[in-house]
């Protein structure tokens, strides 16, 4: 069924926008880590874009609670980078880092039902 490819479609997208995030936050803990700002500058400003891009393919309409919160989500995860950006603080890379691999563990879910 074209809509059900469709779907899984999106679905691998979306992993793939969340395993460019994770390495996007990776790579700016080593740069932060080796002390070159504007790796970590270019690297933090690439994981708010793919935030960004997360955030805007949500259907507010169709998703109802379940995008609403996603939405919040996206919108702490985008402070928090840039406050770990400002901060030079891994830790809070850290944390993005874990609520990311929630969300992504929860569209894995999905993609094993599509199936």
């Amino acid at each position: 069924d074209a809509q059900e490819s469709r779907g899984l479609g999106d679905v691998y997208k979306r992993q793939m926008l969340f395993d460019g995030l994770v390495s996007r936050l990776a790579m700016a803990k080593g740069f932060i880590a080796r002390k070159d700002y504007e790796g970590k500058s270019r690297c933090l400003g690439s994981a708010i874009t793919i935030i960004g891009a997360l955030q805007s393919s949500l259907d507010m309409e169709k998703g109802g609670d379940i995008a609403a919160n996603l939405d919040r989500l996206y919108l702490y995860m985008t402070r928090r980078v840039f406050a770990a950006g400002v901060a030079n603080d891994e830790e809070i890379i850290d944390e993005v880092v874990s609520l990311v691999k929630v969300v992504k563990e929860g569209w894995d879910g999905i993609k094993d039902e599509v199936r």
